[in-house]
């Protein structure tokens, strides 16, 4: 679990675990996250991903954009 106000979040080359982000307005990039838990919640923060996928992507952010390449996967929410 991260959570900070306006720090930059960089989380690379996970697999097989849970990820949970918040953030007021700091960006947010994930990168090769693969069979997780993602959930994050930003206020005003970009949320961006590459290569991000599991049973589980959630993502919320208020007013910040939301950036995905990757495959969607199948199975999933």
């Amino acid at each position: 679990m991260l959570e900070g106000n306006t720090a930059d979040v960089d989380v690379r080359d996970l697999s097989n675990g849970h990820v949970h982000i918040k953030t007021l307005n700091g960006p947010v990039t994930l990168t090769n996250i693969s069979d997780g838990h993602v959930e994050i919640t930003s206020v005003s923060g970009e949320v961006a991903m590459n290569s991000v996928n599991g049973p589980l992507v959630h993502v919320n952010s208020n007013s910040g954009r939301i950036l995905y390449d990757g495959d969607f996967g199948d199975g999933g929410e």
